[in-house]
């Protein structure tokens, strides 16, 4: 044979060549024959692994155990969680060891193998819920917001909807009292996946327009563009790619700024959208439930479902800690309501916060990133403030110390990016005094509550030298900052949604703290009173006895009269606090402010509420009005209003004996201004005294048709009449975040916006 002929085909030497077929081994006849058990696969659901029982299908209900099928849980479908991730982690290690020396061509033809392999699977309903850096048509954001916006006591979402990490698990039964379906727009939800994007692109601009102007800890831009590329016709593997700023001091990825959309943030931006849209489904869901939205009621529910499943509580990162910030503030205020969980993400976010050291100065700085290092701050600040005054509030020792940072919002100093001028060194000054009014109170509130929520306290009563400090801690407090960062005395028409709810919220802050401290008083006491054997009311005017007979221990006359005074002024400042909330509830009920309030002012009025209500005093029917208000957006305020309505309804006929002389209902400020002075800081007169009593006759009302406080130039308690006191930072200056750097991005609010202002809270994003 010639080898070297043109015509010559090496093929042709095997022709007809057949190679021998290669044995089949069954692992399992090997076992058997070499007298080995087989290994056992566990293929038990979530639920029997758990409880350690055998788990045994249904016939006839595939996704359903015999375990299940005995409880009468037919309604949650087994889950396989455990056997999902293992599997998950085995196949991205061999596909990491397969791909490890592919070429750059290689790599890319690989890449859009996947692509169309995971598309495949995604038409036939197999995905799973990890997210990944290149997920094909954003399936998992898609099966996220089918499943937020499914009634509760659906029984099962179709497969090509429903990602098996966000389906409830069967250690999470359905709710015995779950609510109704959501009737025909329900099921359009469900079934008609267009109508179903453009009610979350709805819930997310109601976010931006009302929440993100009081709590701006997300770059609106940012978050438009990823879910705009996490939703179909938008998605490109490089859009959804993540960029990674690592920290010298922490594990890589724990500071840094995702551009990926976070399943639990998606899913708090709903449940806030929700409580505000005005979409027509939402209105006809609050109509047909007497005020109540089942529909911001189910996201509320599954928003801390998914933040549960994503661990938002557990691991460590800055976009938990943003997480749960908002999850917190979505929560319950009602103590009774059973589903309540106050503080409970606050505790979480500073936790995580400590861990990552955002507490720390020098943490802080060495940060790269300008924007994710002014929102890591702005948390810390926001966080701190809430723990102190919710400590007050809910009678608890706070979380954060006066010595546990270094870091000063007000003069963090951080480079100034703007798209405006940089702001003149006289805005600056105001601002930094208005942060440090800010601060100053929530120390006053933390000391509070480390002296009044102590079992000390609760048993032998509060020390007299520890009430006159705190009560010299609030006057000194009004004294410094009141006229220099107070409201002024007159309503400006020109106000607009921020302008007002940043006033009263502050304002009622102050006021909160002495109803707070008046009913802690009430319900443990004066220390020296209580070891003489006093019991003195707070709601009484009657005179304390210098001894009681058959007690050892007699007051001195002069601490006897300081305690008599300190009890007036504490009956006084309460009321008048309680009086001046009410007042400032009127003004935001008549505007529809408190309908787009984010639960800010929400104790604020519930406490002055239900001192009023205790004093019988008709300015309770205001705070009652505006809860019912309130309610819309929160719905525990119903239950609130009908609470104080239960209290005040006995003593309706007639008010309380000390309300007449210490808490006048007409009150007028002794810095009036006339109406024709511009605002600004240089109108403020300091503050040697805060209110003139006048004294009025007791048949008149505060009452106007409507059952609101006037608004007005009036001679009842209106804005007017309650000048000077503190909340407002001026409108017309830079945005505080021009102190920490960054491009302001100003949203405004859906009703009666004020284009040109700025929110005390905005923060800002350089890119």
């Amino acid at each position: 044979m010639n080898f070297h002929s043109a015509h010559f085909n090496p093929h042709s030497l095997f022709a007809g060549y057949a190679p021998p077929p290669i044995p089949v081994i069954d692992p399992l006849a090997t076992a058997n024959a070499l007298g080995a058990a087989p290994r056992r696969q566990n293929v038990a659901c979530d639920q029997c692994r758990n409880r350690k029982v055998k788990c045994l299908q249904v016939p006839g209900h595939e996704k359903v155990c015999a375990h299940q099928h005995r409880t009468a849980q037919l309604t949650v479908a087994c889950s396989h969680l455990v056997q999902q991730l293992t599997t998950e982690r085995k196949r991205t290690q061999q596909v990491q060891r397969r791909t490890r020396g592919v070429s750059a061509s290689e790599s890319q033809s690989v890449c859009r193998a996947c692509g169309s392999n995971s598309a495949g699977a995604e038409r036939s309903g197999t995905t799973t819920g990890r997210r990944s850096a290149s997920l094909p048509a954003a399936s998992p954001i898609l099966q996220l917001i089918a499943f937020l916006l499914s009634p509760e006591n659906t029984t099962q979402l179709p497969d090509s909807l429903a990602s098996p990490s966000y389906v409830r698990s069967s250690t999470s039964p359905p709710r015995q009292d779950s609510d109704p379906n959501w009737g025909d727009f329900g099921r359009r939800l469900i079934e008609d996946e267009s109508y179903r994007i453009e009610f979350t692109w709805d819930l997310v601009e109601a976010f931006f327009q009302i929440c993100h102007a009081r709590l701006p800890f997300l770059n609106p831009d940012d978050f438009r563009t990823s879910l705009r590329a996490a939703l179909p016709t938008f998605t490109s593997p490089a859009s959804q790619s993540t960029t990674t700023f690592t920290h010298p001091s922490f594990p890589p990825g724990k500071i840094s700024r995702n551009q990926m959309v976070h399943p639990a943030l998606l899913a708090a931006v709903l449940a806030w959208g929700a409580k505000f849209a005005e979409h027509p489904v939402l209105a006809l869901d609050r109509q047909s439930n007497g005020g109540r939205s089942v529909i911001a009621r189910t996201l509320l529910r599954k928003a801390r479902h998914v933040a549960e499943v994503e661990r938002i509580h557990q691991l460590t990162s800055a976009d938990n800690v943003i997480v749960a910030l908002l999850l917190d503030a979505l929560q319950s205020q009602n103590i009774n309501d059973p589903e309540a969980l106050i503080s409970f993400y606050l505790g979480a976010a500073i936790r995580q916060m400590f861990e990552l050291r955002i507490n720390n100065r020098a943490a802080i700085m060495s940060i790269p990133d300008t924007a994710l290092r002014s929102t890591m701050v702005f948390a810390w600040w926001v966080a701190s403030i809430t723990d102190a005054h919710s400590s007050a509030w809910f009678r608890r020792k706070p979380m954060i110390d006066e010595d546990d940072s270094n870091v000063d919002f007000y003069h963090f100093n951080m480079p100034v990016i703007t798209s405006s001028p940089r702001p003149s060194l006289e805005e600056q000054q105001q601002y930094t005094l208005w942060y440090a009014a800010s601060s100053q109170l929530a120390i006053i509130a933390r000391r509070m509550s480390r002296v009044l929520w102590i079992p000390s306290t609760e048993a032998e009563g509060l020390p007299f030298d520890r009430l006159r400090f705190i009560m010299q801690s609030l006057d000194e407090w009004r004294d410094q900052h009141l006229a220099r960062v107070g409201m002024p005395n007159f309503a400006s028409s020109d106000w607009g949604f921020l302008e007002a709810v940043n006033m009263s919220s502050h304002d009622a802050l102050y006021h909160t703290l002495w109803i707070v401290l008046f009913n802690a008083i009430e319900d443990f006491s004066i220390k020296e009173l209580r070891d003489a054997g006093l019991t003195v009311s707070m709601t009484s005017d009657a005179p304390v006895a210098a001894e009681i007979p058959g007690h050892s221990i007699m007051l001195d006359q002069i601490l006897i009269s300081q305690i008599e005074e300190a009890r007036g002024k504490l009956q006084s400042e309460a009321g008048m606090g309680a009086l001046r909330i009410a007042e400032l509830v009127s003004v935001l009920a008549q505007q529809n402010y408190l309908r787009l309030d984010p639960n800010i002012v929400h104790y604020a009025l519930y406490a002055a509420g239900l001192h009023l209500a205790r004093l019988g005093r008709p300015e309770t029917m205001t705070c009652v009005i505006g809860l019912r208000q309130y309610g819309l957006a929160y719905e525990d305020a119903y239950d609130q209003a009908d609470e104080i309505e239960r209290i005040y309804a006995p003593s309706s006929g007639a008010s309380s004996p000390h309300m007449a002389t210490s808490v006048p209902a007409q009150t007028h400020s002794q810095f009036a201004m006339p109406h024709s002075q511009p605002f600004g800081f240089e109108m403020f007169q300091p503050a040697n005294a805060h209110f003139e009593h006048h004294s009025r006759s007791g048949s008149d009302s505060l009452m106007s048709a409507d059952g609101l406080l006037p608004i007005g130039d009036t001679h009842v308690a209106s804005s007017a009449d309650f000048g000077g006191l503190f909340g407002h930072a001026p409108s017309g200056t830079a945005s505080p975040s021009a102190l920490l750097g960054g491009t302001p991005h100003q949203t405004p609010p859906r009703q009666q916006p004020s284009p040109g202002s700025m929110s005390p809270f905005s923060i800002s994003y350089s890119h």
